[in-house]
């Protein structure tokens, strides 16, 4: 079975709001065989997912292997599953998944685990630059802690 996902970008992405997306009508795409028609669930999504080096570091934090990557086109592949990521003019991601237990639910399941690890990913972007930039702004790192749910506060003081 087969499952395509288009990623629209936004500035808060809700993958948890997957189900609530899913598109009802399947579309029809042609096989090898003239007279067999496939039904592939289509599903859309929010994403903040824009950056293609962060995209490829969440991919392998969810134990893909990203079998090949240009500016416009991943693919990656679990043990289960394998994915083609397409990139519009405006930016969109289009996401074709493919296996054998590939439904709706486990495209869901990758999907959220990618926008989960690409959160992680920017996250860990933003506190290193803020980090490297804090004493060119005058400010002064007093603590860092990281919490339960992986957030990460910040306490910066003003240099005087």
């Amino acid at each position: 079975m087969s499952v395509s996902v288009l990623l629209i970008p936004a500035a808060i992405a809700a993958v948890a709001a997957v189900n609530a997306a899913i598109d009802n009508k399947a579309k029809n795409h042609e096989t090898n065989k003239a007279d067999e028609v496939e039904s592939v669930p289509q599903v859309q999504v929010r994403t903040r997912m824009k950056d293609l080096d962060l995209l490829q570091a969440a991919l392998a934090d969810t134990q893909a292997e990203v079998t090949q990557a240009a500016e416009n086109s991943i693919e990656a592949a679990w043990t289960d599953a394998t994915a083609v990521f397409d990139r519009d003019a405006e930016g969109i991601w289009q996401v074709h998944f493919s296996g054998e237990d590939v439904d709706r639910q486990r495209a869901a399941e990758i999907v959220q685990a990618i926008d989960d690890a690409y959160a992680r990913r920017v996250q860990q972007a933003v506190v290193r630059r803020l980090r490297e930039r804090a004493h060119t702004a005058g400010l002064e790192l007093a603590s860092e802690t990281v919490e339960e749910d992986q957030s990460v506060t910040m306490v910066l003081n003003v240099r005087r």
